[in-house]
């Protein structure tokens, strides 16, 4: 833990080398405690949250939570992306990535929390209204980005499936032979969502009406 505060190097290497040797929260678990004594060391907490974002290391995801709403831009991004590779199902996690989101104004951090909100929320109902929502009404087609690659965690969701499908509908098919009309990469990262989401549905819509 001392080569925590050291280069950046010699930092992951620590951090790495605890993660490894992790057993039931022995290492993992001092590393949680640290994070709120580092909140001003950008550096050493952007490590630290990075290192902690793994799948199912629930014990992280409250207190990475807390980083959402940090006043550091890469800090507030690396929290939504830890929160993704954990997938936490915790009420209190969605709700902090559900706010977070809606007051986030940089297109590309909001980005990261509408995927961690996907992943973590596939059981919840509002969290796939928003996503819907933001994918189809976004600010800017990048801003689409983020919630609708969100979306395709809902796999086998039905209602996930016709949501997308009637956004897909309301872009409709790309618009010359010449390769014109808009959105054209929404539509695609949209078509790709509603492949992972895999509703049996779908491949009748697809034929019906985007082929």
């Amino acid at each position: 833990l001392a080569r925590l505060t050291g280069g950046a190097a010699e930092r992951n290497d620590a951090l790495k080398a605890l993660i490894k040797a992790d057993k039931d929260g022995d290492c993992t678990g001092p590393l949680i405690e640290l994070l709120p004594k580092h909140k001003k060391n950008v550096e050493v907490l952007r490590d630290l949250i990075r290192a902690l974002g793994r799948n199912g290391l629930e014990a992280a995801a409250l207190p990475i939570a807390d980083f959402l709403t940090h006043k550091d831009l890469s800090i507030r991004a690396n929290a939504a992306v830890s929160l993704e590779y954990i997938g936490s199902r915790q009420k209190k996690v969605l709700s902090a990535l559900k706010k977070a989101a809606d007051k986030e104004k940089d297109e590309a951090v909001a980005n990261h929390m509408y995927r961690a909100l996907g992943r973590c929320g596939i059981k919840d109902a509002k969290a796939r209204s928003k996503l819907l929502k933001k994918a189809d009404s976004g600010k800017s087609e990048f801003a689409t980005y983020g919630p609708t690659i969100g979306l395709a965690y809902f796999e086998g969701d039905p209602k996930a499936a016709r949501g997308v499908e009637k956004i897909l509908k309301k872009i409709g098919v790309p618009g010359s032979r010449r390769g014109g009309g808009q959105n054209t990469v929404k539509r695609g990262v949209l078509s790709w969502a509603l492949a992972w989401i895999g509703d049996e549905k779908s491949g009748e819509f697809v034929r019906e009406e985007l082929i």
